[in-house]
């Protein structure tokens, strides 16, 4: 009987993320048609250029700790300890903000250099630059 129920709540709730992902993956076509259409071949080139830019930074300021704050928050919870909880969020909050900031000082004094040397286009720079003020927020959204 115990099963059946779990075995139902797996599917209803890998129904519920399938679905989700649908709308997600139909919302992100929709959005790179309209940009398509906005920003024309060269600025979806430019665009693409420093997508990876943002990645990297993705994945240096908040990659892993998502997975950690909601694992240690669980093991909190389970040990009926909910006061470190809110210390934990804020402590994992800090530290991804602080390295979304210190991301965009060195991408926003590097912009001109990068844009230059490595990505060999003048025109990224000040992309670069609006790009690099996104981190600290991105980081601690996420």
């Amino acid at each position: 009987m115990a099963a059946a129920k779990i075995g139902k709540g797996i599917v209803l709730s890998t129904l519920i993320l399938t679905v989700a992902n649908l709308i997600n993956r139909l919302l992100g076509f929709g959005y790179r048609i309209y940009m398509s259409n906005l920003l024309g071949p060269e600025g979806m080139g430019l665009f693409q250029l420093i997508m990876p830019v943002y990645a990297l930074a993705w994945s240096i300021s908040c990659s892993g700790f998502t997975t950690s704050v909601s694992k240690l928050v669980a093991a909190e919870k389970a040990k009926g300890q909910t006061g470190n909880m809110g210390r934990i969020l804020k402590q994992a909050l800090a530290i991804t903000t602080a390295l979304g900031l210190i991301l965009t000082i060195a991408l926003f004094f590097l912009s001109d250099y990068l844009a230059i040397t490595m990505f060999r286009d003048e025109r990224l720079s000040m992309a670069l630059k609006i790009l690099s003020l996104s981190f600290p927020f991105m980081a601690a959204g996420r």
